[in-house]
């Protein structure tokens, strides 16, 4: 959807288009932007909708968000020290903690800006943390 520099940094928003194949054609959500932050966002299934990490930039910054339709997001939680361009832990997709698909995974770090790398990650969570 974009990106703008406001008061608070750095600002990117995303939006959804749906389809009903694969290959399109696509029609944009007329809700767009359906979040108004994050450089880097992961989104997975949980309890029939969908959940999301958004990190980096803007307001919404560091949160867990879900909702019902995958359009209208709702802020669960705030996150610290999330990882920083995450690659989840697939297999948790279907637990019904939805922290447990962060409890470990894949991260891209710099250590200057032209030595880049990807390590693992683990976080400590309680198994049984709930959205709802």
């Amino acid at each position: 959807m974009g990106e703008a520099i406001t008061f608070g940094g750095r600002q990117i928003r995303h939006g959804v288009a749906i389809a009903d194949h694969p290959k399109g054609p696509y029609i944009k959500s007329p809700y767009n932007p359906i979040s108004n932050s994050g450089h880097e966002i992961c989104v997975w299934p949980y309890d029939g909708g969908i959940a999301s990490l958004i990190t980096t930039d803007g307001p919404e910054r560091n949160t867990v968000q879900w909702a019902p339709d995958g359009i209208n997001f709702e802020i669960m939680g705030a996150v610290k020290g999330t990882p920083k361009a995450v690659g989840l832990n697939r297999t948790a997709d279907r637990e019904k903690a939805p922290l447990e698909i962060l409890r470990w995974g894949l991260t891209h770090e710099y250590k200057h800006s032209h030595e880049q790398y990807i390590r693992g990650f683990r976080t400590r969570g309680r198994k049984n943390q709930t959205l709802k």
